[in-house]
């Protein structure tokens, strides 16, 4: 996941098929629409909220080797943050 700061409002951005936690399971990210709920983190505290907002945009991953390096995806392998957490490998935005 990768945030965006527009004025005082920060918004995640997730790449597509990104896996999103809502109260029935998890749903690729490419499927919400707004007033969908998902799973979220406010003041350290988790829990679902309608999604307000949802947009899109493409983004060109450079030819020069420098900064392509610096905008190639990662893998977060299962259970690297704690048992089960995260429950499968994840490459975030």
């Amino acid at each position: 996941m990768s945030y965006f700061t527009h004025g005082w409002e920060t918004i995640g951005c997730f790449a597509e098929v990104t896996r999103i936690v809502t109260p029935y399971g998890e749903d690729a990210a490419e499927i919400f629409r707004p007033g969908d709920v998902g799973l979220a983190m406010r003041d350290g505290q988790a829990g679902f909220e309608p999604l307000r907002w949802v947009g899109f945009m493409d983004i060109a991953v450079p030819r020069n080797g420098v900064m392509a390096a610096k905008t190639a995806p990662i893998l977060i392998k299962a259970g690297a943050i704690t048992p089960g957490m995260p429950a499968r490998a994840v490459f975030p935005p």
